[in-house]
Formats: structure tokens, sequence, C-alpha cells
């Protein structure tokens, strides 16, 4: 297929390349697209660990923020 061949070749991981084909082959069966609304693997349990992951950083990023800023604006040296 020349699509697969195309999407393949842009995964620069060649340990990742056999799960993209999977993953592509799986989502593009004719029955998918009249049964399902979401992709394959793409359920509640992916979207929370998403949400996860964004809470994480933006805690992270906060706490960067908190370390290295000013919010008054006075001129102080770094912690």
């Amino acid at each position: 297929n020349y699509v697969s061949r195309k999407l393949l070749a842009e995964v620069n991981d060649p340990d990742l390349q056999a799960n993209y084909a999977r993953a592509f082959k799986k989502n593009s069966r004719w029955y998918r697209s009249l049964l399902m609304r979401k992709p394959a693997g793409w359920g509640r349990r992916a979207r929370r660990r998403l949400a996860k992951v964004l809470e994480d950083t933006n805690t992270y990023i906060q706490k960067l923020n908190d370390m290295y800023t000013n919010p008054s604006g006075s001129e102080s040296g770094h912690p």
C-alpha cells in the first residue's frame, strides 16, 4: 500500500515502524469507518493518560516559572 509505505518512511525509529504499520492497518479497515467513530486504542484510558501527562507538565512548568520569574518586576538574582 502506497500510503502505509509513505507513512512508514517518516518514522525515524526502526523499532517503532512495526507498531505504526500495525496501527495503520488496524485503523484503515473498511468496517472501522462504518462502525467505529474513534481510532483503535483511543479510549478513556488513553485520554486519561494524556491528561495526566499534560497536568504533570503544567505543574512542572509552573514550578519553573515560580523559581525563575519575579512577578513584581523588581531586579534580583535567580535562586
